[in-house]
């Protein structure tokens, strides 16, 4: 979890950074609804003091009915072990680019 958390988290960056040298939003495409759930998860370690949280966001255009299936419209997931404070601006870059 924490290898690839940090991974994750090398890619969320560059995102944000590029975002905010950025002088406008990029040119997305149009959308007439945009989904989104936040949520965290604590990950318990077999030590004191080993455990950590892990934030996770989706992002979705709708979702689709097949009977009693239902899937979502153009889902993106973010997830991430840093800060909230991190999380939430990789939402919103993440946001911004789609």
């Amino acid at each position: 979890v924490k290898y690839v958390g940090k991974t994750q988290a090398e890619a969320d960056k560059a995102l944000v950074e590029e975002l905010e040298i950025a002088v406008s939003l990029p040119e997305g495409k149009k959308v007439d609804y945009l989904f989104s759930e936040a949520d965290g998860v604590f990950v318990r370690g077999l030590k004191k003091k080993q455990s950590m949280e892990v934030h996770h966001a989706i992002l979705y255009e709708g979702w689709e009915t097949n009977g009693k299936r239902v899937s979502l419209r153009q889902p993106t997931v973010i997830m991430t072990t840093e800060a909230i404070q991190t999380f939430w601006d990789e939402v919103q870059a993440t946001a911004a680019n789609t």
